[in-house]
C-alpha cells in the first residue's frame, strides 16, 4: 500500500500555513481530527468533500469539519496557492471562543468572499499571513488576535450574508447514497454485500465506482470513518476498548492496526 508523508497533525490550538504548488500534484483523500479552513488564493482547482466536488474561485473560503474526508483536485499546472488554518477542538473550548465554530455547523462548505460586501472579512483574510508560528508570549497573543478577528468576521459573513454560501456541487447521486448509508450504519457490521443490497447496485460495479469517484475503496472509507469516531470517543474519556466496539471495529487489534496505518497528505 502506498504510504503518504505524515502531515497535518495538530499538537497546538491552531496552525496556519501559506502554501504554493507549481505542479499538478495529486492529493490523497484523508480526514483530520480538527477543523480546517482553506482560503483559495489562485489556481485551477476544485475541492472534494464527502462525495461532493466544489469548483473554487479566487478567495473562496472552504470549510472542512473534523472527520470530513476530503482532498483538493488540481486540474492543471498553474500555481495552486492557498492559506490553510488548522483549528483544534481545544481552541474552541474557552468560553470566549465557543461561538466561533458556529460557521461549521451551518452545513456550508464554500463561502464566496467579496471585498466590497464585507471589507472587514477581506482585511482579516489579508492579515492572516501575519500569523507566525513563534512561542514567545507576544507572538502568541498577536496570533490569537488575527485568528479570532478572522473567525468573528467569517461567522458574521456566513450568518448575515447567506447568499454568499455556495452549496453548488458536482456529484454522483449513487456515491452520496452510499456515503449516507455508511454514516448511518457506521457502528454496525457493514459489508460490501450489505451496501450493495441496500443500494440495489451490482457489487463489482459499486466498488469500482466508489474508488474512481472518491479515491478510497469502500472498506477503507469505512475504516477511516470508524477511526475518527473512535478517536473522538477516546478523547472524551471513553476507554480504547469500549470505543473500538462502539465504532464497529471487531476488536482492539483491528483499531490499533488501522490507527498505526493512518497517514494523510497535506493539502
Amino acid at each position: 500500500m502506498k504510504q503518504y508523508e505524515k502531515t497535518g497533525y495538530l499538537e497546538t490550538p491552531y496552525q496556519m500555513f501559506c502554501l504554493k504548488d507549481y505542479n499538478q500534484k495529486i492529493f490523497a483523500p484523508h480526514y483530520h481530527d480538527f477543523h480546517k479552513i482553506l482560503i483559495f488564493i489562485g489556481g485551477n482547482a476544485s475541492y472534494f468533500i464527502e462525495g461532493k466536488n466544489y469548483i473554487l474561485n479566487p478567495f473562496d473560503i472552504v470549510l472542512v469539519s473534523a472527520g470530513d474526508i476530503h482532498r483538493p483536485i488540481i486540474h492543471d499546472t498553474s500555481c495552486y496557492e492557498r492559506i490553510i488554518l488548522y483549528l483544534s477542538k481545544a481552541f474552541f473550548e474557552s468560553k470566549d471562543n465557543q461561538i466561533l465554530d458556529n460557521c461549521f455547523s451551518t452545513g456550508s462548505r464554500i463561502i464566496h468572499t467579496n471585498e466590497k460586501k464585507n471589507p472587514l472579512l477581506w482585511q482579516s483574510m489579508i492579515d492572516l499571513p501575519k500569523v507566525k508560528n513563534k512561542e514567545d508570549i507576544y507572538s502568541v497573543l498577536h496570533n490569537q488576535v488575527h485568528i479570532i478577528d478572522f473567525l468573528i468576521h467569517l461567522n458574521q459573513y456566513v450568518f448575515l450574508l447567506p447568499e454568499t454560501i455556495d452549496n453548488t456541487f458536482i456529484s454522483n447521486p449513487k456515491i452520496l447514497d452510499i456515503i449516507s448509508y455508511i454514516n448511518e450504519h457506521i457502528t454496525e457490521d457493514i459489508s460490501i454485500d450489505n451496501i450493495s443490497s441496500a443500494m440495489f447496485i451490482n457489487r463489482s460495479y459499486m466498488m469500482h465506482l466508489f474508488k474512481s469517484e472518491t479515491g478510497y475503496s469502500i472498506m477503507k472509507y469505512i475504516e477511516r470513518k470508524r477511526l475518527y469516531t473512535a478517536n473522538s470517543l477516546i478523547n472524551n474519556g471513553i476507554s480504547k476498548t469500549e470505543a473500538c466496539y462502539k465504532c464497529g471495529f471487531r476488536n482492539y487489534s483491528a483499531y490499533y492496526h488501522a490507527n498505526r496505518q493512518y497517514n494523510i497528505d497535506g493539502d
